[in-house]
């Protein structure tokens, strides 16, 4: 007989939740992450906020590297050409 999980404990709020309240992660036995959106949410914040000098600045040396042109590149042309098609509709 197979049991289907329907709930899951976070492990940081440890409350029982829904697995529709977690994100995906294939890695897990579940397929879900251990701790719920609402916990994963605050817990980036938190590290958004007490690294966010040291992500800006990673942002703006990508900027200068000649993959970022490169995708760049892509990007405006696929959505130029998004655009156009829009605009014959």
């Amino acid at each position: 007989m197979i049991h289907t999980v329907k709930y899951k404990k976070c492990t940081k709020c440890l409350e029982n939740k829904k697995l529709s309240q977690f994100h995906n992660d294939k890695y897990k036995k579940l397929g879900k992450k251990s701790s719920c959106v609402k916990c994963e949410s605050e817990r980036k914040k938190i590290s958004y906020t007490l690294n966010r000098s040291i992500i800006l600045e990673r942002g703006r040396e990508y900027k200068k590297t000649k993959a970022y042109k490169e995708n760049r590149h892509i990007y405006d042309s696929r959505y130029q050409e998004k655009q156009l098609k829009k605009l014959e509709i």
